[in-house]
């Protein structure tokens, strides 16, 4: 397991969706797929990897989502109880706090999980009691004083015709750049005997994203740790006990996604079938993690959906596209026997095969505001 800082050289441009003249860009991060990708690309192409399609096969590389960093402290996804001021811009408002996840942790339905938002409008010092002064946050946060700053431009370019020596119409594109200097961290577990970490730490260099041949998307890296698993999981487990709370006899944690989320399946007579709420695998976790469903039959999750996509490797062909919950959602879990180190696991390697595509990287929530693995 290793923590790897990032920092882009040259102007870098994540797509989320490629249109007719352009690109739908993500700005705030750093998707685990992505840079995945990049990391298997060019590690075989500088012959640290020799076969590129083991990895399709028999995945060795999960990479987290790579969130900004800013004075030591790296971005976290937004809750769905983070709200922002709309009369002052950056002013973020938090209304669970880390006093009320043991309450968020023991809700027995959905209602009781959105109460405890309370009322964001009254804590926004200068819209105070005005209905709609607050939005939800959606872009990374980081502290809680001033949101996440996107350092974007939108750049444009043109195609020429070689034959006519001038631009071809329909040929101008425009493309939304993270501007270099941004600082992003990612933790990366590598089961491949350490080559693709060598590669990292031999090469300090990646390409990321569209435009490479460009000049665009240069990303210095640099290993900040490297810990052994077990004895981290080992380490993390008094980190996960101090948030799972017991009533009646049920041990129950809140949990949040730091990246995509969903439970994915293959039937013959539906074929791929995917769910925004995620399911842990028993034997990837060594623990059973289960999300309860409160009396009317839902579960016990909050949150935004998104569409989740990627690319095959290495044929670079798209994967089928589904719904799955965004960063930043909320679940309660119930645990069964001594599940803490399942839970520890489960925010390291994820809760199954499906982190190696930058899903279900899902961590105690009480971990949202005091992260073990960042500050270390």
């Amino acid at each position: 397991m290793s923590l790897v800082e990032l920092k882009l050289e040259s102007p870098t441009i994540l797509v989320e969706r490629a249109g007719r003249a352009g690109y739908s860009s993500i700005s705030g991060r750093i998707g685990g797929s992505t840079l995945r990708g990049s990391i298997i690309s060019w590690a075989f192409r500088m012959g640290y990897v020799r076969d590129i399609g083991a990895e399709r096969n028999d995945p060795k590389l999960i990479v987290h989502p790579a969130y900004p960093t800013k004075g030591g402290e790296t971005a976290r996804p937004p809750t769905p109880y983070i709200f922002e001021c709309k009369e002052r811009p950056r002013r973020l408002v938090d209304t669970l706090g880390r006093e009320r996840v043991r309450e968020l942790s023991l809700a027995s339905s959905l209602e009781e999980m959105l109460s405890l938002s309370g009322s964001p409008s009254s804590e926004c010092d200068l819209m105070k009691d005005i209905p709609g002064s607050t939005v939800r946050v959606r872009s990374p946060v980081i502290g809680m004083e001033a949101g996440e700053i996107e350092e974007v431009d939108v750049m444009a370019s043109v195609g020429i015709n070689k034959m006519l020596r001038a631009a071809e119409r329909g040929m101008l594109y425009n493309y939304e750049v993270i501007l270099p200097g941004a600082e992003f961290s990612t933790l990366i577990v590598d089961m491949s005997e350490g080559r693709y970490i060598e590669f990292i730490k031999n090469e300090k260099r990646l390409f990321i994203g569209r435009g490479i041949s460009r000049g665009f998307g240069r990303v210095s890296v640099t290993v900040k740790w490297e810990k052994d698993m077990e004895p981290l999981i080992e380490d993390l487990k008094g980190k996960v006990d101090e948030w799972i709370f017991e009533r009646n006899g049920r041990r129950r944690i809140a949990l949040y996604s730091r990246s995509p989320a969903a439970s994915i399946s293959l039937s013959r007579e539906d074929g791929y079938i995917a769910s925004p709420i995620p399911e842990a695998d028993e034997g990837w976790l060594r623990g059973k993690i289960e999300i309860p469903k409160d009396s009317a039959g839902r579960p016990l999750a909050i949150g935004f959906r998104t569409v989740f996509r990627s690319v095959a490797y290495p044929t670079g062909l798209p994967r089928p596209s589904f719904l799955c919950s965004r960063e930043g959602s909320v679940f309660i879990a119930e645990l069964s026997g001594d599940a803490s180190a399942a839970v520890a696991l489960g925010s390291l390697i994820g809760w199954d095969r499906s982190s190696c595509l930058g899903l279900n990287i899902i961590q105690p929530l009480g971990w949202w505001y005091d992260d073990p693995l960042y500050h270390r």
